[in-house]
């Protein structure tokens, strides 16, 4: 029975070759032994097929010092040494192209499993910004920016000023309640967000991956909004004659004049509504479950699975913050952390080790700050360790 290091030796021949040229019927056999006995093994080879990740590998090549890690290698492994040598050396003989990227590739794997990742060349996740998209009732799709300028729908004929990174549809046109409804509607992209002022001069804030569908103008009795996707923090302009409506998929929450966060984004399984002044009632749009009344510092979380809510008292400032433009966790699980930083900073983090996703953090870091700087915070206060790509994707391991 042939002992693991010479098993992982004659699986790096096999992999060398196999990028060059057809293995035998025998090679083919040990190659696919090799990668039944762990999915890792068959992540790993696919991954070395990938064109894309040759420039990455390279990188990486260039800082390392092989002459060292050599050196450690064989100290490792002295019972073998000449043997290994060889193999290097046929390996060698298989195309210079391919054999640098792969050699440091299976040197890595020999080094402790629970060293760091070895990361050159970090790219730097920046912020996002404040940019969305607005669109208008006939169809038409504008790009906001922040810049100044005077916008007019074809349908209603309201004017609507974008400025400051906000867009407001305050008029002073005292007929527009007797027109027929007209809709518009504004997607947030990731690593985005805006600022909306309603025709009753409420003020919403709008998130990144948000997409929301409104009234330019509301009726004399009822203001009436939809949340389609993604997060949005209101403050409601009291009118004791108009009640406040927020529309999502699963819930309607209704106030007077109150403030209070939204969260219904379509990747997660829960709802989020969290109070901080005034009063709303959140009410399931499907099953029987009673409608909630909530108080200032108060949350009602929605299944979307058995439509059930539950009410719990929350520090706000978690649920809140972003709208001052911070970051604020507390123990919170780093599967959910990375979901809003992926969102704000348009990355993909995957997570390699799934009990890192368990890992709490707290902490709390201004929005505008690269990401880098929190990764390197939740490096220094937990077990995990980061790896960022040429693509901006962030691997996470313990």
């Amino acid at each position: 029975m042939k002992n693991q290091t010479s098993e992982i030796k004659e699986i790096h021949e096999l992999i060398g070759k196999s990028f060059i040229s057809k293995l035998t019927d025998r090679e083919q056999q040990l190659l696919l032994e090799w990668l039944d006995k762990d999915p890792k093994h068959q992540e790993l080879l696919e991954e070395l097929k990938q064109k894309s990740n040759w420039d990455k590998r390279q990188q990486i090549a260039d800082n390392i010092d092989l002459n060292y890690e050599w050196n450690r290698f064989k100290l490792r492994t002295t019972n073998t040494k000449k043997h290994l040598s060889k193999t290097i050396l046929r390996i060698v003989k298989y195309a210079a192209a391919i054999l640098l990227p792969i050699l440091v590739t299976l040197i890595l794997l020999q080094k402790n499993h629970n060293h760091d990742f070895v990361v050159t060349n970090k790219p730097i996740l920046t912020p996002g910004h404040s940019q969305a998209q607005l669109v208008l009732s006939d169809g038409r799709t504008i790009d906001l920016k922040g810049e100044n300028q005077t916008l007019r729908d074809s349908v209603s004929g309201i004017e609507i000023e974008n400025k400051d990174y906000t867009l407001n549809y305050v008029t002073d046109e005292t007929d527009s309640i007797s027109q027929p409804k007209v809709f518009h509607e504004i997607i947030v992209g990731k690593g985005e967000e805006y600022q909306l002022v309603l025709a009753d001069s409420s003020r919403v804030y709008l998130n990144s991956d948000t997409h929301i569908k409104f009234p330019v103008q509301f009726s004399a009795n009822q203001r009436e909004i939809f949340l389609l996707a993604g997060e949005a923090f209101f403050e409601v302009k009291k009118d004791i004659h108009a009640p406040f409506k927020v529309k999502t998929e699963y819930v309607t929450v209704e106030v007077l004049g109150t403030s209070f966060n939204l969260s219904s984004y379509k990747n997660e399984s829960t709802i989020h509504t969290t109070l901080v002044n005034g009063s709303v009632k959140v009410t399931p749009q499907f099953g029987h479950a009673p409608a909630q009344i909530l108080a200032p510092n108060e949350q009602a979380l929605l299944d979307k699975n058995s439509n059930k809510i539950v009410t719990r008292k929350v520090d706000v400032s978690l649920f809140c913050d972003w709208r001052n433009g911070y970051f604020t966790f507390d123990n919170e699980k780093l599967e959910d952390v990375f979901k809003k930083l992926s969102r704000w900073y348009n990355i993909q983090a995957f997570f390699v080790s799934e009990s890192a996703k368990h890992e709490r953090f707290t902490g709390k870091i201004p929005r505008l700050k690269n990401c880098n700087e929190l990764l390197e915070m939740i490096d220094k206060t937990t077990d995990v360790k980061f790896q960022i790509d040429q693509d901006k994707n962030v691997i996470i391991k313990r």
